[in-house]
């Protein structure tokens, strides 16, 4: 039955209730910690966790122990009589709480004597980072919680219905910069139009294929396998380690595994036991293809179909296929196109516009014609670079084909020992290569150019050279 005077009774009540509750909080946040600190009063370190709360909050506690942990204990220098560490402290405190939306009103003599008060009483809760329990805990359960692999969204692409989750996580692996870490994968699903969504690509509904998600998504992995993952900080070293230091696919792996031998044994041992095979190793397979997969997302992403591909084992249309098929699709528009450049000062300044550079493989030597042929370059001329004919000699002969014909004319042997014979070479010369281009007898038109068959490549200027 309605009783008015019961419910004001119970709302007053509530009410004294609520006022009792802010009374003890705001005696918690008048406590003085400089006098608990002074006269070294017993607390645990619950209880004095509680009492920093209440003076910084409890997202503001969180955020100083970030800072303490930042900057080392030995920085024990002075200045203006304000230790150096805590100034370094206040300065990283302040800066996280202005990320984390947080108005923070502490004086720095506040924030100094709170940092006194964790270090002193809070020990385990400023140092320990949590990491090996999380290693125990996979060990012990036998589930990976050291990392979360999800997709990237959490509401269908298609429907904007909320994704479920029908099956449990799946083991997966992650290859960081740190050594592998063990993750359990999710893949979530759409009940109303069958999306599947998976950590680095999704399904439309019924499609086959597969494609990348939006570019907003900001997706840090590479997806190796379906149960392979590569950190697209670690992935990044492979194409500038190949491109600055000629880095093999092999040879980025095993560099990997030696600098990260402890934490890939770490990593056996909790996952898989001892096992004399580590399977916490990079392979270079793997290395191969997160570099062929990410090079693939990044050309489709310079020609605005990464989003448009749609990624299956064999081809469905126009834009679908393996990635081999994409990267089939890339080459043939590379080669009816050009690549785009927006030139910068830096740029500029080099030379940008005046300065072309043809450049060659000088490691590679192969056998060329000995004709001499100027090379020329549209408006610019005659160009500083080896001035020869640059195509393959006719076989057993000096000189490619058309100027085998050409020598014919002038009457001159195109067949090669008999060329070098006619130019006054000795038969045991010929034989062991030792002859002087200096005393040759021929005709200035292949004097001195009469030389080691082996000249450095100049294969990427051959549509530019006028003959």
């Amino acid at each position: 039955m309605f009783d008015l005077d019961r419910i004001l009774a119970t709302v007053k009540s509530n009410e004294s209730n609520i006022d009792n509750i802010r009374e003890h909080m705001k005696a918690l946040h008048d406590v003085d910690l400089q006098c608990i600190l002074m006269e070294k009063v017993k607390l645990t370190e619950e209880e004095a966790l509680t009492l920093a709360s209440f003076q910084a909050g409890v997202q503001g506690i969180v955020i100083l122990k970030e800072a303490l942990r930042h900057v080392p204990e030995n920085i024990t220098r002075n200045e203006n009589g304000k230790s150096m560490r805590f100034i370094f402290v206040c300065k990283i405190f302040r800066a996280l709480a202005s990320n984390h939306g947080i108005a923070s009103t502490l004086k720095d003599q506040q924030i100094e004597l709170l940092c006194q008060f964790l270090e002193l009483y809070c020990p385990d809760f400023v140092t320990s980072p949590g990491h090996q329990s999380i290693w125990s805990l996979t060990q012990d359960e036998g589930i990976y919680f050291n990392k979360f692999l999800t997709p990237p969204v959490t509401n269908c692409l298609g429907c904007d219905k909320l994704l479920t989750m029908h099956n449990r996580p799946s083991k997966a692996t992650l290859f960081t910069l740190k050594g592998p870490v063990p993750c359990s994968k999710v893949i979530l699903e759409c009940r109303d139009c069958s999306a599947r969504y998976g950590i680095a690509k999704f399904t439309r509904g019924n499609d086959l294929g597969s494609c990348f998600y939006p570019q907003e998504s900001a997706i840090d992995v590479i997806e190796v396998s379906n149960v392979t993952y590569m950190g697209l900080e670690l992935d990044g070293w492979i194409p500038s380690l190949s491109n600055h230091c000629w880095v093999s696919f092999s040879g980025f792996s095993e560099a990997y595994n030696d600098v990260n031998a402890e934490n890939i044994q770490k990593f056996c041992e909790v996952t898989h036991g001892n096992l004399s095979v580590l399977p916490g190793k990079l392979s270079a397979k793997a290395v191969a293809k997160s570099f062929w997969y990410r090079e693939v997302e990044k050309e489709l992403q310079e020609i605005g179909l990464r989003e448009k591909w749609e990624f299956a084992d064999q081809k469905m249309g126009g834009l679908s296929g393996s990635n081999d098929h994409a990267m089939e699709y890339i080459d043939s528009n590379c080669c009816d196109s050009l690549y785009s450049h927006v030139c910068y000062a830096n740029c500029k300044s080099k030379g940008c516009g005046n300065l072309f550079v043809a450049d060659g493989n000088w490691k590679l030597r192969y056998a060329h014609c000995m004709w001499k042929v100027p090379i020329k370059l549209p408006e610019f001329g005659e160009i500083n670079y080896p001035q020869i004919c640059p195509l393959s000699p006719r076989c057993g002969h000096a000189f490619c084909e058309a100027h085998c014909k050409e020598a014919t004319v002038q009457g001159y042997p195109t067949e090669l020992r008999p060329f070098l014979k006619s130019c006054g070479i000795s038969k045991e010369g010929i034989e062991q290569g030792k002859y002087d281009t200096k005393d040759l007898n021929t005709p200035i038109i292949m004097k001195a150019w009469v030389t080691v068959l082996t000249l450095p490549s100049t294969i990427n200027i051959f549509s530019h050279i006028q003959r």
